[in-house]
């Protein structure tokens, strides 16, 4: 008897979530091995459960499944991911493809379609929705003529053999355009200024590119704000707000911004300190959880770090894993670079226009206890939050994480931090997780300048 298709099912919304399984469940050749409610979360248990399918939700806060699709197929080119999306845009089918996608659904898609997707991925094929395949087959009617090949009906299931041939036929294409466009772009807004090297990573808010700056031959990344976001002013004023707070900075473990303006298209632009590395959670990724010379010095800088933004009077407010890059100086020694001020926040700030219509900004698995409950933060949010990484890196794993976002926050704010085994760090490192990652500011570190003091001594 053939073993039933293992899926892990990727979505943040509980209803969608509780649809796809039922659905996928009256199907005696599928078997539902896990689910995920965010990016981060898929990447462990796409890790721990290989499974055969991923259904992964393209829009979802903190991690999007473009961004944790990428990671997942770096990991094991052979993970077969269904992308599931309520955007029928060429641009969203576009970014899946790009991602490793062997499927693209709309998330109204009925139950038996999706089963009969998942069986046809699993052996090989490429889908997509029959809601877009009229589009595709009259789009690619030229290259039906030119091949010879008959199309099939709406009515089935998986993709013809046409459709297929043309999507693999297509996508280099689509990417030339993609590249020409980008050219453009470099051409009429930095005039002879830079040259573009490549993509670098791209997720639902934002793609970024290496680049050359061509008079002083220097490499630099240029983050652009995804151009369906640079319309909407919530975005685009988050964006400019991530450009002063980051320009303010100057300090050897913190990436560097060099400039931001907008585009003549409109497209939202920051130059940024180009950084080669790993992140650590990129690095935890392969090497499970680092020892204990490695991340002792990695604490001591970012520590460092965070004292020199808190004088300055600036709260991150998104430690992380993969904010944190590792990298080497010219004398082979390990150095730190934080990135990613988007969600940083000045202490004597108060700029309600920028919640993003009041949503909890952050990443769950990270965030302390009154960011998950929407209070007002200060500089011992970061503590808490660099807490909760200095505790994942040692020991592969974070203090807190939940069946869900909900689950994750009532986590940071009623349940003791676990201990870890006495041969993954020293009971003083113990001691020092407890006080960062107290639950209420008042007992932890009142600054990183005492923090540093511990991890130093």
């Amino acid at each position: 008897m053939t073993a039933p298709i293992s899926v892990l099912i990727v979505e943040d919304h509980d209803l969608f979530r509780t649809g796809i399984r039922v659905g996928c469940q009256r199907d005696q050749d599928i078997f539902i091995s896990g689910e995920a409610t965010n990016g981060e979360d898929a990447i462990a248990k796409a890790a721990s459960l290989s499974p055969d399918i991923i259904l992964m939700d393209i829009g979802m806060p903190v991690m999007d499944g473009i961004e944790s699709s990428r990671m997942i197929k770096e990991r094991n080119g052979k993970t077969k991911i269904i992308m599931l999306t309520s955007q029928e845009s060429e641009e969203a089918f576009h970014s899946a493809m790009s991602a490793g996608a062997s499927g693209f659904c709309l998330k109204d898609i009925d139950s038996p379609l999706l089963c009969s997707a998942i069986k046809a991925v699993h052996n090989g094929q490429t889908w997509l929705d029959p809601q877009l395949t009229k589009g595709a087959m009259k789009k690619w009617s030229d290259i039906d003529k030119d091949s010879g090949c008959q199309t099939v009906s709406n009515q089935q299931p998986n993709v013809s053999q046409t459709i297929a041939k043309a999507l693999k036929t297509d996508f280099p294409k689509k990417e030339a355009q993609h590249l020409e466009k980008l050219e453009c772009i470099f051409r009429t807004s930095f005039g002879e200024k830079y040259e573009c090297l490549g993509l670098l990573g791209k997720g639902g808010m934002s793609e970024v590119y290496r680049a050359k700056h061509k008079m002083l031959d220097k490499l630099v990344a240029i983050k652009f704000l995804a151009s369906q976001l640079c319309v909407l002013e919530s975005f685009a004023a988050r964006f400019a707000q991530e450009a002063r707070i980051a320009s303010r900075l100057s300090h050897p473990n913190i990436a560097s911004v060099n400039d931001f303006g907008f585009t003549v298209e409109g497209n939202g632009y920051l130059v940024m300190e180009y950084i080669e590395g790993p992140t650590i959670a990129e690095a935890l990724v392969k090497a499970g959880r680092l020892d204990e010379s490695a991340y002792l010095k990695i604490f001591r800088q970012l520590a460092d770090a965070l004292f020199y933004s808190h004088s300055k009077g600036i709260i991150h407010r998104d430690i992380k894993p993969a904010n944190v890059i590792l990298t080497t100086n010219g004398e082979g020694n390990g150095e730190v670079k934080l990135v990613d001020f988007g969600l940083a926040k000045l202490m004597t700030e108060n700029s309600p226009s920028l919640t993003l219509n009041g949503q909890i900004l952050g990443s769950p698995i990270y965030m302390s206890p009154e960011q998950c409950q929407g209070h007002e933060v200060d500089q011992r949010s970061d503590i808490y939050s660099l807490g909760c990484l200095m505790y994942e890196t040692i020991s592969g794993y974070p203090p807190f994480r939940g069946k869900n976002p909900l689950e994750t926050f009532r986590m940071h704010v009623e349940d003791e931090i676990p201990a870890l085994p006495s041969h993954f760090c020293s009971e003083r490192m113990q001691s020092i997780l407890r006080k960062c990652l107290q639950k209420r500011p008042v007992d932890r570190y009142h600054s990183v300048s005492e923090l540093e003091l511990e991890v130093i001594f």
